[in-house]
């Protein structure tokens, strides 16, 4: 649907934020695009659909004819305060689609992201959540093909999360192609199907996310008795991903001896995990670029 090749970016007077970035976004598949604050994010995505200033060389390819006009919702919300949801969404739809459309693609948002009680509510009488998910719905009010989010769960409460993440599984089984900006590893986890990183202007596709986390060192959590007879329970690594492994990993560490053991579990790691022993994520960049 979408394929960004060596793309350089700089706003103006500045050096380039991008430099070299690639992805390709197909239908079905959701790509989390994880980074550091400041790493290029946000301007990956604005330059891709155009709506930043700057100077901006490289190829972006999108098949228009199966994808249509992309959907971007950024990570300002972008709605008119004195406007009603229903209004914002009529007003984003004139803006995308022909005239004949628009009150059914109102309809189907309002429907798709359960706004019904909210149509007639002015935005700036809306909650955090309320207003993200009214952002969201203008901003696929058209039904696009690919679908660019940036950050989209921020101010989200629990429910509307988990509103969010159907909604997404249900855009991938419509063959959407789909790219969420993230800095929390639970919301690529539980969005996407593969992981690129943005890192020193660079894209890094670590490819689907399971086989990828499989492919790290596996961790392994031993339950043992101190010294002072505290019950304590340590993460080792194991790479071999087996019990005898970590016990043997236990042994090296100085962990007491089969009799001090209470339990030993071996588990591959989240993403989690392996942010939180790499959190500028040096480790994870050390593929090759994409």
């Amino acid at each position: 649907m979408l394929s960004v090749e060596d793309l350089w970016f700089g706003y103006p007077g500045g050096a380039p934020v991008l430099r070299g970035a690639s992805l390709r976004l197909e239908p079905g598949l959701a790509v989390g695009l994880l980074g550091a604050n400041g790493s290029g994010k946000s301007t990956l995505l604005g330059a891709v659909t155009d709506s930043i200033e700057g100077k901006r060389e490289g190829l972006i390819k999108a098949d228009l004819d199966a994808a249509g006009p992309i959907g971007y919702a950024t990570q300002d919300v972008a709605l008119y305060q004195h406007l009603t949801v229903a209004e914002n969404l009529t007003h984003a739809a004139r803006l995308a689609t022909r005239r004949w459309r628009i009150a059914d693609l109102v309809e189907r948002a309002v429907d798709d992201f359960d706004l019904g009680a909210l149509r007639e509510r002015p935005a700036r009488f809306l909650s955090g959540g309320q207003r993200r998910l009214a952002h969201l719905a203008c901003a696929f009010v058209h039904r696009p093909a690919v679908r660019l989010l940036d950050e989209p769960t921020t101010a989200l409460d629990f429910e509307t999360r988990q509103k969010l993440i159907g909604l997404v599984g249900e855009w991938r089984a419509q063959d959407v192609a789909i790219l969420v900006t993230a800095h929390y590893p639970e919301d690529v986890e539980e969005l996407c199907s593969s992981i690129t990183v943005l890192s020193d202007g660079r894209t890094y596709d670590l490819g689907p996310l399971g086989g990828y986390l499989a492919r790290q060192r596996r961790l392994g959590y031993v339950e043992h008795v101190t010294d002072d007879g505290a019950v304590k329970l340590t993460e080792l690594h194991s790479p071999l991903g087996s019990i005898d492994d970590l016990q043997r990993a236990a042994a090296e560490a100085g962990i007491g001896g089969a009799d001090a053991l209470h339990s030993v579990q071996v588990k591959a790691p989240s993403l989690r995990d392996l942010l939180r022993r790499d959190p500028s994520l040096r480790a994870a960049v050390g593929e090759e670029p994409r």
